[in-house]
């Protein structure tokens, strides 16, 4: 499978309005939590429709966003007019060329399980600059038994609040993303602490709910 097939598919999502809450957008603010001291310049992989970016300008002196989906960032860019410290490119951030040191913070949000997960660790930490941080927030293909039990959880507490929340996908956009996962391959949490071993020692990697993980890492 090639990434037209993939970037076909984000950019058939991305017709469609941002949802008013996600398994994604449910941690926004845990990872705002975790942002680092220095704020001038971050860097967001896989922005998707900007909602995040967007949280994130109000800390950062500017944020560059990239997306290999050119009709996420038209999206992003339609809902970002107005904040003048974001600049979205469309484009690959294994094929972009970053300057060391370039960013105080590097988050990625649901992408990283579509990049080659060791060498683009080692990207985003060429580019992160003395005490910058990189956050990643993904999902994760369970494997132990508390792997499974945290599914089990997340499955249960979707159903108790699904009839809470104010709005649910279209059948379209469910149909989209149903094409979408087929292109998906997740990593265990195991393969993610084997991905750091070398590239990235001291990573914080955390189980969440909603079928989750993240990654901490500080550039000390």
């Amino acid at each position: 499978m090639d990434n037209r097939t993939v970037i076909e598919s984000f950019d058939r999502i991305a017709e469609y309005p941002t949802e008013t809450w996600d398994h994604n957008n449910h941690y926004h603010s845990y990872l705002l939590s975790k942002l680092p001291v220095n704020r001038n310049a971050a860097l967001d992989i896989g922005s998707g429709h900007g909602e995040f970016t967007r949280r994130l300008s109000r800390f950062f002196t500017h944020v560059d966003a990239v997306d290999f989906s050119p009709g996420m960032v038209e999206t992003a860019f339609s809902q970002s007019e107005s904040i003048p410290n974001i600049t979205y490119r469309c484009a690959d951030f294994m094929t972009e060329q970053y300057a060391e040191h370039s960013y105080d913070l590097i988050t990625s949000i649901a992408t990283f399980h579509h990049l080659p997960m060791r060498e683009a660790l080692e990207k985003a930490k060429q580019a992160l600059r003395p005490n910058g941080r990189l956050l990643i927030l993904d999902l994760v293909r369970p494997q132990s038994a508390g792997d499974y039990l945290y599914s089990a959880v997340g499955a249960v507490a979707n159903r108790i609040l699904a009839p809470f929340r104010t709005q649910s996908r279209p059948s379209e956009l469910r149909k989209a993303w149903e094409a979408h996962e087929a292109f998906d391959h997740y990593m265990t949490v195991s393969e993610v602490l084997q991905a750091c071993e070398s590239v990235l020692p001291g990573a914080v990697v955390r189980r969440h709910l909603y079928f989750r993980y993240s990654l901490l890492w500080s550039n000390l």
